[in-house]
């Protein structure tokens, strides 16, 4: 335990300053750029969707149900004609 208080205040606002700008900077970006606080892969993804839009062409989407399982079974959507159930 460090006996001197003024010491003991310093030590403390050291370790404070890299959580206080961390939340300086994230609530910054919030508000002014948010698009800064995506990830990599989803900058990636954009900018090559935007690139694609720009050229005239067009993203194909499969109609597809994106349901939370990975392991549930798939269900298309168009027309409703096909649906995969477990066997």
């Amino acid at each position: 335990m460090v006996k001197d208080i003024w010491l003991q205040r310093g030590l403390f606002l050291v370790g404070l300053v890299p959580v206080a700008l961390f939340v300086f900077s994230y609530t910054y970006f919030m508000f002014k750029d948010p698009d800064r606080l995506h990830s990599e892969e989803f900058q990636l993804k954009r900018r090559s969707l935007s690139i694609v839009e720009s050229k005239g062409g067009t993203v194909s989407i499969l109609p597809v149900d994106l349901s939370t399982d990975p392991y549930a079974p798939t269900k298309l959507l168009a027309d409703g004609a096909h649906k995969q159930e477990d066997e």
